[in-house]
């Protein structure tokens, strides 16, 4: 008769989960998970941190380097040269665009301990209330809230860029789900494979095999991601957007003493924003279930 894992010591965090099923849809990509090191304190009362998941620092100053570097660019191509550099004011749509893709990176850290998840807010893991998914977002969230009202609302799939905090959060769920009377919606139950009954014993053997399963099927998805035509495509899609949001804000200021001009290069500006938003569209591979 299958059992559930044993529910991990909050001091330690062993003896740790098994590997939890991934969601319907969600690949993770190695380079994305982490540990619990630069994580912020775990909440008062209650144990380490042991996984915690932000996307790296790195790629968001790349990102915001890019941007601001076209800003410039665009600046320089204008001007002639470098004397723009000499106007404060125009340093700042530089500032405003690599702020915007840096904080757009690196987002909320997502952290969890043995029986507790934090990402802002934060819920014990082992003493659920509620399970709910909003399926209907571009990106799909997760809301957990605990027996004593606290709730955390995470995107799916940033709860599962680190598998071993998955780990623990998985484990927690199905531990909620046998001793307690939680409420679960039906993304919820079909995304994360939960049992329609906590003695579903039939049915948990049915999602381990399809974990399984999954795990090959996200091995020739993460191919699919990875194919060159797309990851060109997502680049050029990114920059065009840059590029568009970049020159925005000056072809609007330029209207004032060159309307004509200004009206045009606005005009353009919001097309090729527009442009690689359809083309990052087309170049992502969508959400699919398995």
């Amino acid at each position: 008769m299958d059992t559930l894992p044993p529910r991990p010591d909050p001091a330690t965090g062993y003896p740790r989960p098994p590997s939890a099923p991934l969601p319907d849809g969600i690949v993770t990509v190695p380079d994305r998970t982490g540990s619990a090191n630069g994580a912020p304190d775990p909440p008062e009362g209650m144990g380490p941190v042991l996984e915690s998941f932000q996307p790296s620092r790195s790629v968001g100053l790349v990102a915001g380097a890019i941007g601001g570097g076209i800003v410039a660019l665009f600046l320089v191509l204008r001007d002639g040269g470098f004397e723009w550099a000499g106007n404060a004011g125009l340093w700042a749509p530089i500032v405003v665009v690599f702020g915007v893709l840096y904080l757009g990176v690196r987002r909320t850290m997502i952290t969890a301990g043995g029986d507790w998840l934090m990402a802002r807010h934060w819920v014990r893991t082992y003493q659920l209330g509620a399970i709910r998914l909003d399926e209907r977002a571009r990106v799909p969230r997760l809301l957990l809230q605990d027996t004593d009202g606290r709730r955390v609302r995470v995107e799916l799939a940033d709860l599962c860029g680190n598998t071993k905090l998955w780990d623990l959060v998985y484990n927690g769920i199905r531990h909620s789900l046998a001793v307690g009377d939680v409420e679960v919606n039906d993304p919820a139950r079909h995304w994360l494979r939960l049992p329609s009954m906590p003695d579903d014993l039939r049915l948990v053997e049915q999602t381990e095999r399809r974990h399984r399963e999954r795990r090959q099927w996200a091995r020739a998805r993460k191919r699919e991601i990875d194919s060159p035509v797309r990851m060109l495509g997502r680049v050029l899609a990114v920059l065009l957007c840059v590029v568009g949001a970049g020159v925005f804000p000056f072809a609007v200021v330029a209207i004032s003493s060159e309307p004509v001009g200004g009206v045009v290069l606005t005009v353009a500006s919001a097309a090729v924003f527009v442009v690689g938003r359809l083309l990052f569209d087309k170049a992502r591979v969508p959400p699919r279930r398995l």
